[in-house]
């Protein structure tokens, strides 16, 4: 069970950091190897990150699993990397530069908000906070490969229980969390979408009176949800959480060239196993699926490195390209390719 006391007493810093990848946009400071690029400029080269990526196969379980347990002997920052480990703070998902994660006023987002094969007649929607968004990367590459449509309906800091929950960032109720569980949920009955994923960070949350959410009232609040778009007639697949790291990892690792070592962190302490427990038994108690994420993550430890991808944009999230790399695996595992 991941709840050491560091982790445990992060709900402030964790909130500040979805806060701020949400707002990973023109300000973010995106770079290539050479100068800042343009928000427009951003999305293109993510865009055609996303096609060259979807034209190859995705890498399969065997292979993504093969590779997180050869990171556990990666001691130095490899030459080669796919981006500088320092920008990999930047390396979040078209969503952050297009204005498709929710603000924290908003409650709604832009019919736009479509990925993937937009003209696929099946389609998925990808329903969630900002773990919604960081996996839009990965959808958009599978979505491109398999001819789904992808729409993401996500708005950091608010879960897609159906709960009241405190925002950390202003230190008020998250009244306008409310009103979007209203609204995507109704908008997912109005797509009738083939399949509907849900996924949601979950550490410390608190509700309008500042108490600890239990996990009993996270599975209620889960199952309400999972209800609530099952009407739809789509399929629901409940995306578990992923592993957490102590510290960020871009930061760490600029400052740690030499001893990658001591940016990782152990499966004991990253994965929430109790978390992950109960949020299996929710969904499928209420009819959905359930993916335990942590083998794309972990071995023995969950390292900032894999091949020569940095994981996490932060201890929170994960880049853009290790998201772009698992679109295979997510793709499988979900039910988006045949042969899942």
């Amino acid at each position: 069970m991941r709840r050491t006391t560091a982790i445990a007493s992060a709900s402030l810093a964790v909130l500040l950091a979805v806060a701020g990848c949400s707002r990973l946009g023109a300000n973010a400071g995106y770079k290539t190897d050479t100068e800042p690029v343009s928000q427009e400029q951003a999305i293109a080269l993510i865009q055609q990150t996303a096609t060259k990526d979807a034209a190859q196969a995705g890498a399969s379980e065997s292979d993504v699993v093969a590779l997180v347990e050869a990171a556990t002997s990666i001691k130095k920052v490899p030459s080669g990397m796919a981006a500088e480990v320092g920008n990999a703070t930047n390396d979040g998902p078209e969503a952050a530069w297009d204005g498709c994660l929710a603000e924290e006023t908003d409650t709604q987002v832009s019919d736009q908000c479509v990925y993937g094969d937009k003209t696929a007649k099946k389609t998925v929607v990808l329903y969630g906070d900002s773990h919604a968004g960081m996996w839009e990367s990965a959808l958009d590459v599978a979505g491109k490969r398999d001819h789904w449509k992808l729409v993401l309906l996500a708005k950091p800091a608010c879960a897609v229980p159906m709960l009241h929950f405190w925002l950390e960032t202003t230190q008020r109720q998250n009244t306008e969390c409310d009103t979007w569980h209203t609204w995507a949920t109704g908008r997912i009955n109005e797509l009738k979408p083939d399949l509907v994923v849900l996924t949601s960070l979950f550490t410390g949350p608190r509700d309008f009176k500042k108490k600890d959410i239990t996990e009993a009232e996270w599975s209620t609040g889960m199952t309400e949800t999972i209800d609530k778009v099952k009407k739809s007639g789509a399929k629901v697949v409940l995306l578990g959480d992923m592993p957490y790291l102590e510290q960020s990892a871009p930061e760490c690792l600029a400052a740690h060239t030499d001893d990658v070592k001591s940016c990782a962190t152990a499966a004991k302490t990253a994965v929430n196993t109790e978390h992950g427990t109960e949020e299996k038994k929710t969904a499928e108690n209420a009819g959905a699926k359930y993916v335990d994420t942590t083998k794309w993550f972990c071995s023995t430890m969950c390292e900032p490195i894999i091949g020569t991808m940095v994981v996490y944009q932060n201890q929170y999230h994960i880049t853009g390209v290790y998201s772009r790399y698992l679109s295979g695996v997510v793709a499988s595992s979900i039910g988006l390719t045949s042969s899942s």
